[in-house]
């Protein structure tokens, strides 16, 4: 009786003890496979950044060339054009247009402004520059509007080759010279519009 008694007070007992420790257990466990989270480590500004795009600006304006032909021959004249087309509507107070040319190669000649336009207020060409240049300060107070779309003759001018060989006629910016700067003013905001032009590759024979 008193063996009976001893294990109906053990049992539970024991049981208990077996539950605290199957909870202390899994515990443990829980402790052991929790995820640990990775330290973040923030990346360098100035390499975690994207470089930054430069915005590059559309032309506003287009300068191309036109002549009859591209093979000349020496000693005889030819006729040169220049053309502006606009991108969009404008409004323009100063039209400053230099045209680069090799004058060991040919003579320039005869040069003329578009008479549609307003008057220039120089046109010359240099012969020992080699410089074709006409320059327009619009005085009238809306400046020289010209439509999107457009194609403006500009000025023209004669080549005569002196040599066998091949030339270009190009436009002359602030890369080639300080002095020698193709440009174009915006009538409202007094801004210096982007433009873009060709070259006019010639070859000469005899």
């Amino acid at each position: 009786m008193q063996n009976n008694k001893i294990m109906k007070f053990l049992i539970p007992v024991i049981a208990v003890i077996i539950i605290i420790e199957s909870v202390i257990l899994v515990n443990n466990l829980s402790k052991k496979n929790k995820v640990v989270e990775p330290i973040k480590v923030e990346e360098n500004s100035s390499a975690s950044q994207s470089a930054t795009p430069q915005i590059v600006e559309e032309p506003a304006l287009d300068l191309v060339f036109a002549t009859d032909t591209k093979e000349m021959k020496i000693g005889k004249t030819y006729s040169v054009e220049l053309n502006m087309l606009s991108k969009e509507d404008n409004s323009l107070s100063v039209m400053n247009f230099y045209i680069k040319y090799d004058p060991t190669l040919l003579t320039a000649s005869s040069l003329t402004v578009d008479s549609k336009l307003p008057k220039a207020t120089f046109n010359k060409i240099g012969e020992q520059t080699g410089i074709v240049a006409a320059s327009i300060l619009v005085d009238a107070k809306d400046g020289y509007k010209i439509n999107k779309d457009k194609n403006v003759p500009v000025l023209r001018f004669n080549v005569t080759p002196k040599k066998v060989g091949a030339f270009k006629l190009e436009i002359a910016s602030s890369n080639d010279s300080k002095d020698f700067v193709t440009l174009f003013t915006d009538n409202a905001t007094r801004k210096v519009l982007p433009f873009s032009s060709n070259e006019l590759n010639i070859n000469i024979s005899k």
